[in-house]
């Protein structure tokens, strides 16, 4: 575990606030004449036990962990209240708004692939740290764009925030010791969790395939629908709708998908799988007769993963 950095209040200069929960609120700031995100805990209410649980693991967890595709903490303020958590600001909003409320945005398959592929890296990066860390609430909401994105040419890059349902998780005890049903956001969350305690990582890839979901379609998932018709069509087997996929996305990332949001947690990828999947949708998707120089550029762009493969690739080769 990194040191903390401790700061203090005064050091920090509050400017917009940017976002609010039913524990924090978020501002747009400046420390030391950078700017930062800053997560303030809401003063006016005390938090109960599960709250200041959850705070406790958002930072143990961001103090662990180091890697582009996840929100860099900075420091904490932790001498006296209002406590805060300071973060990267990342201008660019959340995937959820790109996608649901940005509609004239218009994004390409390359953009797509690319916002995809970074939010597998961050979690394959997750599930192979030691001990693992589930995150449990992987959602559009909590995955943030670096830099805005308004328009094809714009490369985006997507970090995955929000740790205060994440978990270590001690494999060699088991993974189904102390975990708790009904962890994260209904709209994201897996089938087992609505009904047992005995779960795995793999809980974290169904969130991921609803979040394929958003970005084939552009759809919030069961918009329509509210939190009790949700877990009932989910423990039946039924999915949103990927009947249908938009001109020029490929039925292979839909397939993903499917695949990623299966009933049972043994027949989901893990992210290592379909990080190698999505470098094969990568490498058909480059212009037809793209030449090395071609490569290397979206290589260097971050539209292509520096491995990917010049053999042909399947889905279902995972």
């Amino acid at each position: 575990m990194n040191d903390i950095t401790h700061i203090e209040i005064e050091d920090l200069e509050l400017l917009n606030n940017i976002g609010c929960g039913a524990t924090a609120e978020v501002y747009l700031g400046s420390w030391r004449e950078s700017t930062v995100a800053i997560k303030q805990l809401l003063v006016h209410r005390r938090l109960s036990k599960q709250e200041q649980v959850a705070f406790s693991r958002e930072i143990n967890i961001l103090t662990s962990v180091e890697h582009p595709n996840l929100v860099k903490l900075f420091g904490v303020t932790l001498s006296a209240p209002p406590f805060c958590i300071v973060m990267e600001y990342c201008e660019g909003g959340s995937l959820f708004d790109l996608l649901h409320s940005k509609l004239r945005v218009r994004l390409c398959l390359q953009q797509n692939l690319k916002m995809c592929t970074d939010v597998a890296s961050a979690m394959e990066y997750l599930h192979c740290f030691q001990p693992q860390i589930l995150h449990r609430d992987l959602k559009s909401l909590n995955l943030l764009l670096a830099n805005e994105v308004r328009q094809p040419t714009d490369v985006p890059v997507v970090k995955v925030t929000d740790f205060g349902f994440s978990k270590f998780v001690d494999q060699a005890a088991g993974a189904a010791t102390h975990m708790t049903r009904n962890v994260g956001t209904v709209h994201w969350m897996a089938p087992e969790v609505f009904v047992t305690t005995n779960y795995t990582e793999r809980v974290d890839v169904y969130s991921y395939g609803i979040v394929l979901f958003e970005i084939i379609r552009r759809e919030p998932p069961y918009a329509s629908m509210n939190r009790g018709d949700i877990q009932d069509h989910v423990l039946h087997g039924e999915r949103p709708g990927l009947q249908e996929v938009p001109e020029g996305c490929p039925a292979s990332l839909a397939q993903l998908a499917q695949q990623a949001w299966a009933q049972d947690p043994q027949e989901r990828p893990t992210f290592t799988e379909i990080l190698r999947a999505l470098r094969g949708i990568q490498l058909r998707a480059l212009p037809t007769g793209a030449n090395d120089k071609e490569v290397q550029r979206l290589v260097a762009e971050g539209y292509v993963s520096k491995g990917l493969a010049r053999g042909p690739h399947s889905v279902r080769s995972l």
